[in-house]
């Protein structure tokens, strides 16, 4: 079976940029997908302590993660 998951961009304020996170089995640093340039994602406007999440599944909010 082909892997399909996909790991959810989030902001770190300490840095000031994107990261590829897997919240499959914990939190993780994960990998961005082969071709995928991540300078493309918008810089977030606001902040929830040093970190911004966008979640995929807009039933599922996630506050300061």
């Amino acid at each position: 079976m082909t892997e399909r998951y996909l790991p959810v961009p989030v902001w770190n304020g300490v840095t000031d940029n994107w990261e590829p996170i897997d919240f499959r089995n914990g939190q993780r640093m994960g990998n961005w997908p082969d071709g995928f340039d991540a300078t493309l994602l918008p810089v977030p406007e606001y902040s929830n302590g040093n970190c911004v999440q966008f979640v995929r599944d807009e039933t599922c909010t996630r506050e300061g993660v």
